[in-house]
C-alpha cells in the first residue's frame, strides 16, 4: 500500500510538473506568434536581457603558457639530462597540446616509467 502510494505521488509530480511545463511553452508560443510581426521589440527585449546580466567569464585568472614553453626551451641537449627531465617535459607538453585531465598523465607517466624499467 505504501509503495503504490509512493509511486502514486510521483507520477501526479511528474504530471503536474510536465502539465506545468507544457502551460509555459504554450504561453511562450502565443506570445512569440503575437509578436512575429514586431520583430524588434524581441530584439531589443533580449539585448536588454543580455544588458542586465552579461555573461561573466568562466576564469576569473589565466596564465601565460609562454614562461612554460621558455622552460622547456632550456632542457636541451637530452643527451646530457637524467631520464626524469625528457619524461617530464614530454607530459608537459602532452599537457599544453591536448588539455587533459591530470589522472591521465598520472597513468601516462606510470606507463613510461613501467615500460622503462622492464628495459
Amino acid at each position: 500500500m505504501v509503495e503504490f502510494r509512493l509511486l502514486r505521488g510521483i507520477w501526479t509530480c511528474a504530471y503536474r510538473l510536465s502539465y506545468h511545463f507544457q502551460l509555459g511553452y504554450l504561453w511562450l508560443n502565443l506570445i512569440l506568434n503575437s509578436c512575429q510581426n514586431d520583430k524588434s521589440s524581441i530584439d531589443r527585449f533580449i539585448k536588454g536581457v543580455y544588458n542586465v546580466k552579461p555573461p561573466k567569464p568562466k576564469y576569473e585568472v589565466t596564465w601565460d603558457p609562454q614562461i612554460v614553453i621558455n622552460f622547456l626551451e632550456s632542457l636541451y641537449p637530452l643527451s646530457s639530462l637524467s631520464m626524469e627531465k625528457p619524461t617530464l617535459k614530454l607530459i608537459t607538453l602532452v599537457a599544453l597540446t591536448t588539455a587533459q585531465r591530470a589522472q591521465t598523465f598520472k597513468l601516462l607517466i606510470k606507463n613510461i616509467f613501467e615500460y622503462l624499467l622492464k628495459e
